[in-house]
């Protein structure tokens, strides 16, 4: 109920209060055969009247008091339905964020997933492209002169005493690889790259080069590699400690690509370890037993 309503109530209960009261008061006199003058007649005009102008000045007092209360009260409702409003947007809105998240942490695992099996597979054909490629390493800067291909083409048969046609090995290809190195007065020589132009020869070198072991040249150790991509030699040479505790052990081993390392055991059965911690672990079962 509105506070006007509720003057406007009382105002009517009061005026039928005071009509009743009046026709009480008339029926009482008439009872009792009294017949009030025109003095008493005015005495209840003039009450009647001051009890409506202090009613009406009560009302007003209490509607402007009211009223000051119902203005921040007023405000204050508004701006509760705008947070309100704002809060529901902002729950709408989070809700979203968290539906898209998912969405996208779904789609960023498919996208990683796809990028590793890219860049494996990038890595593979690289490998591949340098099958038939050779990587020497520890060979004197400058030793092949300035025609590489034809200089390596003798020099690797006749160092590594492998049969080749007319003392020749074909290659289609031998640079250096990395930039030049000029620190101190005898600067670390450069890996040379040669390419081979058939792969049989590739494994005859790779195997007269493991046959001569240790191989020295101008007072030099020169070693023969097959020629891997920056990936796979970094696989490589972090076992190589491990590699040297299986050596200083006794154990021979091979490489499987990419890094897998084959270890020949007595008894004919070969092991196969990928880690350093495996190599750790073999070699510690091995003392063991």
């Amino acid at each position: 109920m509105s506070l006007d309503a509720f003057w406007s109530q009382s105002d009517s209960t009061s005026k039928q209060a005071r009509r009743n009261t009046r026709q009480n008061k008339s029926a009482i006199a008439e009872q009792d055969g009294d017949n009030p003058g025109p003095a008493a007649s005015n005495e209840a005009a003039l009450s009647g009247d001051a009890v409506n102008c202090i009613v009406e000045k009560v009302s007003i007092v209490l509607e402007k008091k009211l009223q000051a209360i119902r203005d921040p009260i007023s405000e204050i409702s508004g701006k509760l339905d705008s947070m309100i409003k704002r809060v529901t947007e902002a729950e709408q809105r989070i809700s979203d964020l968290e539906d898209n998240q998912v969405n996208s942490s779904t789609r960023l695992g498919s996208i990683e997933s796809s990028l590793q099996k890219a860049l494996e597979r990038i890595e593979d054909l690289e490998n591949r492209s340098r099958r038939q490629n050779i990587r020497i390493v520890g060979l004197k800067e400058g030793t092949e002169g300035g025609d590489p291909i034809a200089f390596f083409e003798t020099w690797i048969p006749t160092t590594l005493n492998v049969n080749a046609k007319d003392g020749r090995i074909k290659l289609d290809r031998a640079h250096r690889t990395g930039p030049l190195r000029n620190e101190g007065e005898h600067p670390r020589a450069r890996p040379v790259i040669v390419r081979l132009h058939n792969y049989k020869d590739k494994r005859l070198i790779l195997e007269a080069a493991r046959r001569l072991g240790d191989l020295c040249v101008d007072g030099k150790k020169v070693s023969f590699f097959q020629d891997f991509s920056a990936g796979v030699q970094k696989k490589r040479a972090e076992t190589a400690e491990a590699r040297r505790r299986l050596r200083e052990a006794g154990f021979k081993y091979a490489f499987i690509y990419p890094a897998t390392i084959r270890v020949f055991n007595v008894a004919g059965k070969n092991t196969y370890l990928s880690t350093t911690a495996e190599v750790n672990a073999f070699l510690e079962s091995t003392q063991q037993t």
